[in-house]
């Protein structure tokens, strides 16, 4: 038996490969893997696996001389060389020696398989396709590749798809449109529920696989040239505003500008029903709004269209609480910041007050303080005794990088007057 060769330890997928076992070969190769299909699976090469599910016979110790003109019929006739070599008791490769010396023309390595299958292999696959066995089981009982299995079925006259099923793709598409789902057409035609989906998904008018009502761009262009919107639309066909914003735009349909129209409400007739008692809600109902608008016209959130410049209103406590505080002298930011309340809400307080808003942001500014006067040849004479820039900023009341800055001046202008003394010297 031939001893494979040091394997990887990883296969062309990336995974580990298991230990190369001849044991474990011969039972795989019982429940109908090829040797093609081993050799992945254990990464080992072909012969290696052959050699151990099928090892070489032991060479007779009388065989006779070769017989070329035997061995080239055997061959002609579908024999593979190591069948041969194992009935003329010869090593393979003296078999092809010769044969190719007898001017015997050579299956190359690249020819399809179907023209080296045995006799025995071919009367099976075609005992196989007779019994109405599929060509996946026919590779699998054989020992053999799909495209082998057709390829044998072609040369003897058998057309592979004349056993394939035919889907009737219009019945699919009527059962689609009567309201049948995906599974139960599967059925009905014999095919599965996602290539029925692919039968039936340009219909309009049916559900989707989450059971959505499919967007009819004829209905939905009806509708909103009838004043439905965007969202009215969505919630109809139960799918999201995207979808229907884009099946408009597909439409080349001219969209409308503009958010939700406002509900003009009669701010006195609501103040006059908040007074006599009503809740919210009732009076809601009786304005023909939700009750979130009603709270916020009377909260002063939401301006009022019909009064657009109308001051809006604004609790006692909350103006006590910021006259309070403008009187003291705080800012609008701090009112804002402390009182959680807008910046409109502070001016239209302030305004009431009668006073300026704008006098907050105008603070008086007094004289520009004076420079203080720095001893620069006491700072000269502090830094030869060796004190640091900190203690020098500290000693005149200024920075350490203003300190350096000045004593560098000063150096500068020594080394000045040294060159001018020394000019004038000379």
């Amino acid at each position: 038996m031939t001893t494979p060769k040091a394997q990887n330890t990883k296969s062309k997928t990336g995974k580990p490969s298991p230990a190369w076992s001849p044991a474990k070969a011969i039972k795989l190769r019982a429940k109908g893997w090829t040797y093609a299909a081993i050799s992945r699976h254990f990464n080992v090469s072909v012969t290696v696996v052959r050699n151990a599910v099928d090892p070489m016979p032991p060479r007779p110790a009388d065989r006779g001389p070769f017989d070329v003109e035997a061995a080239a019929e055997s061959y002609r006739s579908g024999k593979t060389l190591r069948q041969i070599s194992i009935d003329t008791g010869y090593s393979r490769q003296y078999v092809h020696t010769h044969l190719k010396a007898a001017g015997v023309q050579m299956r190359p390595m690249t020819a399809p398989r179907a023209s080296r299958v045995s006799d025995a292999k071919r009367e099976a696959i075609l005992a196989g396709w007779e019994a109405g066995q599929t060509q996946e089981r026919i590779a699998t009982e054989v020992g053999a590749s799909t495209e082998t299995i057709r390829k044998v079925l072609v040369a003897a006259g058998i057309d592979p798809a004349s056993r394939r099923h035919r889907i009737d793709r219009e019945r699919a598409r009527e059962l689609r449109l009567q309201g049948w789902t995906l599974p139960q057409i599967a059925a009905e035609v014999g095919t599965s529920p996602q290539y029925v989906w692919h039968l039936t998904n340009d219909l309009e008018g049916i559900p989707d696989w989450r059971d959505r009502s499919r967007i009819s761009e004829r209905e939905v262009v009806a509708m909103y040239e009838g004043g439905a919107t965007i969202a009215q639309i969505a919630d109809h066909f139960k799918v999201g505003r995207y979808a229907v914003r884009a099946a408009l735009e597909n439409t080349s349909v001219r969209l409308r500008v503009g958010g939700p129209r406002r509900v003009r409400l009669d701010m006195d007739r609501v103040r006059r029903l908040r007074a006599e008692g009503l809740s919210v809600q009732k009076i809601a109902e009786q304005m023909g709004c939700s009750h979130a608008t009603v709270s916020k016209r009377l909260r002063g959130m939401v301006p009022n269209p019909e009064r657009p410049h109308q001051v809006q209103f604004v609790s006692l406590a909350t103006e006590r609480a910021v006259t309070r505080a403008w009187n003291s002298g705080k800012t609008i930011s701090w009112i804002r910041r402390e009182l959680h309340v807008s910046y409109w809400t502070v001016m239209r307080v302030v305004r009431k007050l009668g006073d300026d808003p704008t006098r907050a942001l105008r603070r008086p500014r007094g004289p520009r303080p004076q420079a203080r006067q720095l001893d620069r040849q006491r700072m000269v004479r502090l830094r030869a005794a060796g004190w640091t820039l900190g203690a020098i900023a500290r000693d005149q009341g200024t920075t350490a990088a203003y300190a350096s800055q000045v004593l560098r001046q000063e150096q500068w202008r020594a080394q000045v007057a040294g060159v001018a003394e020394a000019a004038v010297a000379s």
